[in-house]
């Protein structure tokens, strides 16, 4: 699930980029279909193509039976920095982007140091940036692909890449330099996403439309098309080369004699991470709960261990088998966005020492499981390195992951005195027919800890550490503080200021006004339904009428009436595949992407623009927050304690520094202010007031309103809604039965 939801972005990310123009080569080779299926039958003996060895099925095997554990160590670190293999030779790369330096160590297999390249490009931050993006050796030739960015509007995102393939001394100097652009013919989109050496010494580079081949000096010798598939390379123990379809997820062979798309090797099943192997498999297929070995010659692929077992979920990317017993493994950890080495040692199962389960519940239903989901592809990465982090120091406990399919058989594990520790709030995965459970009802139940006697107590953890209007929505949200964000962004919408005035902040009823008001062609939003809209309110404005701590609602008002009537009347009835975008809509969805960027991108121009941050109808200003992810103590937990140090591995000053990227903020305080200025001193953003940023952060510490993920409150009422949608019932008459439902639901929840 994971590995496929980062594939499609990732995938996405490089159609994008990688548009590529030209016209086609007269050397140009088709590309295969792919198998149906290369699930295994029955073992069969290997076939030989040229020098690879292809098995004609393969079988499943495991040495991973229960009899065998193994103990965990710090393994010592290299203090050049990680090496990965690249055909004969160990190599390492690393850059600073302040200054543009780059440094390329190169080491034979046993770990000798053969050279060193060493050269400075444009360091980041000015009006043209550049940076080594592929590089590979030929012998005593450094060949590197150097990325250059001309942004003609930084703030806007606007700007230009070329590529240029470049021949180096050993010790990184410049030889010569070729255009890709005009060498390969791509065009302005052109991106090459890999490189590869051939057995003969000539390039390989791979884009999403095709595959290079070019000779030393950079010459093109003959073009495969991929009909919009894009390959990378993956090198075998033997040094065998093979080309890896990540929209079909298949291995294949190289056609070398015809520079093209060889046999299919095998399905990847979404592998993961493949490595090139060591000892006796030729790949290690690194998944994020299991160590998978290939052995061409005997048509195997074996489970070596569970990572699960190891509190190692979804963290390894490099795995180095050094002998029977020992195996070094690369552990990242995301909340610290370090790679450290760990070294594996099997010993007997019953001399793996014992540690104390801390159990953390996780939503995953059968349907998902089907799918051959775990319960690692619905943790974050931070959630999934914690685990690991706390395995890996805490002396006593570790954690270990719980299952439940939906709210019910929470409360059937509650009921019974099978109490977690910890839950996950992240049940954005659970399938269609599984009810999320409600943080707000099993808090008012007495299930939750109440987390404020911790913090008080806490000498390392204080309170004021938080982002204050944070911490209220929690209180407000389930009368108390049972629940912490690990991080949030925030949504809200604008809107042309002559609609809707120059002052962020409306009601359910001050946007019903203005629907009724606009001119002929407008429309109000698009690609929302009736019940979406209903929906989307209910989950920002439930407090409005529900007060989850007394177990009272209020929906006989005129700010229900009116929400009703505005998701009637201004929304289609459903959004299907012919449905028509309208040509002029007032309101505009804008998710946050960080403080700086959201300054940068939405304020401004909607200033220059004459639009309005006006922030969704009752929110009470222009931010609603969204939290990322939330993890709270059960008050039935065997060990509170444990589960509380679990807990604040998420919260230091440098954790919450790295959680604060991409679409996420910091909830501490000191945290998500500080990297916002960094961001502004180091020349990421050009041309972007400190006063902008300012406001932004200003909007945070102002929020009033959280959007929730779930509530059966919420299908209580969307349930009820059919019938007003259908024109059966008065908004009246509606809102009267929701009323009595939901006193009676929640009556029975107290």
């Amino acid at each position: 699930m994971k590995q496929f939801l980062s594939i499609l972005l990732s995938l996405a990310l490089l159609a994008s980029l990688c548009a590529c123009g030209g016209e086609p080569s007269t050397s140009d080779s088709a590309i295969p279909a792919a198998p149906e299926s290369m699930a295994p039958e029955s073992p069969a003996a290997p076939q030989k193509t040229g020098g690879y060895i292809i098995p004609a099925s393969w079988t499943e095997t495991s040495i991973n039976d229960g009899a065998w554990g193994y103990v965990t160590s710090a393994a010592e670190e290299d203090p050049d920095g990680e090496f990965s293999r690249q055909g004969p030779y160990l190599v390492h790369h690393e850059s600073d982007p302040k200054t543009g330096t780059q440094l390329i160590i190169r080491r034979d297999l046993d770990g000798n140091e053969l050279d060193r390249a060493s050269f400075t490009l444009l360091p980041a931050g000015g009006d043209v940036e550049e940076n080594i993006g592929q590089f590979r050796y030929v012998g005593d030739t450094l060949f590197t692909i150097r990325n250059t960015y001309v942004f003609l509007d930084r703030n806007a995102g606007q700007v230009e890449m070329t590529q240029a393939l470049e021949r180096r001394t050993p010790a990184g100097e410049l030889l010569d330099s070729v255009s890709l652009e005009d060498a390969l013919g791509l065009g302005e989109d052109g991106f090459v996403g890999a490189m590869q050496v051939s057995p003969e010494g000539e390039l390989l580079l791979s884009t999403d439309r095709a595959i290079f081949w070019l000779d030393q000096s950079g010459v093109l010798l003959a073009k495969t098309d991929t009909n919009g598939l894009f390959f990378g390379f993956q090198e075998d123990a033997a040094g065998r080369l093979y080309l890896r379809s990540f929209q079909d997820d298949m291995l294949y062979t190289v056609d070398w004699e015809n520079r093209a798309l060889g046999e299919p090797v095998m399905a990847l099943d979404l592998a993961g991470n493949i490595q090139t192997g060591s000892g006796p498999y030729d790949f290690f297929l690194i998944g994020d709960t299991t160590l998978r070995g290939v052995s061409f010659s005997a048509g195997t692929i074996t489970e070596i261990l569970s990572w699960d077992d190891l509190d190692l979920t979804g963290s390894v990317h490099g795995v180095e088998w050094l002998d029977e017993e020992h195996m070094e493994v690369q552990f990242f950890n995301v909340m610290t966005l370090d790679s450290s080495p760990l070294l594996l040692t099997r010993v007997p199962a019953d001399q793996v020492p014992a540690k104390t389960a801390v159990t953390l519940a996780v939503g995953l239903d059968e349907t998902m499981q089907g799918f051959g989901a775990t319960w690692s592809d619905f943790l974050p990465e931070e959630v999934r390195s914690a685990i690991t982090e706390f395995g890996l120091t805490d002396p006593d406990f570790r954690i270990e992951v719980v299952t439940y399919p939906d709210a019910q058989a929470l409360q059937v594990m509650l009921a019974a005195g099978d109490s977690p520790d910890l839950i996950d709030w992240n049940t954005a995965w659970l399938s269609e027919g599984h009810a999320s459970p409600s943080l707000e009802l099993l808090a008012r139940r007495g299930a939750l800890m109440d987390l404020e006697p911790l913090l008080e107590a806490d000498e390392e953890l204080d309170e004021s550490l938080f982002i204050p209007s944070l911490m209220e929505l929690e209180r407000d949200r389930a009368g108390g503080l049972y629940a912490l964000p690990l991080g949030f962004y925030f949504v809200t919408l604008l809107a042309p200021a002559e609609y809707v005035g120059q002052e962020p902040g409306w009601s359910i009823s001050d946007l019903l006004h203005v629907a009724e008001t606009l001119p002929e062609g407008m429309e109000l939003w698009s690609y929302i339904s009736q019940t979406d809209m209903l929906s989307t309110m209910l989950r920002t404005n439930l407090s409005h009428f529900v007060d989850a701590d007394r177990g009272t609602c209020s929906f006989e008002t005129q700010e229900f009436y009116d929400l009703l009537t505005l998701s009637r009347d201004y929304f289609p009835k459903e959004i299907d595949e012919y449905y028509t975008e309208p040509g002029q809509v007032l309101l505009e969805g804008v998710p946050s992407m960080g403080m700086v960027s959201f300054a940068a991108d939405t304020l401004l121009p909607a200033r220059q623009q004459g639009r309005t941050v006006i922030g969704y109808p009752g929110a009470g200003g222009p931010a609603t927050i969204i939290f990322y992810d939330e993890l709270s103590i059960f008050s039935g937990a065997q060990h509170p304690e444990a589960a509380w140090r679990f807990m604040k591995l998420f919260f230091t000053y440098d954790v919450q520094k790295t959680m604060g990227r991409a679409f996420t903020s910091s909830v501490r305080l000191d945290a998500f202010l500080d990297r916002d200025r960094e961001l502004l001193d180091n020349g990421s953003y050009a041309d972007i007031p400190l006063s902008a940023v300012e406001e932004v952060e200003q909007m945070v510490l102002d929020a009033r309103s959280l959007r929730i993920s779930d509530n059966p409150v919420i299908d209580i009422v969307l349930e009820e809604a059919e019938a007003f949608f259908a024109g059966d019932k008065s908004a009246q008459d509606t809102a009267r039965i929701i009323q009595g439902r939901v006193m009676i639901y929640l009556s029975e929840q107290s």
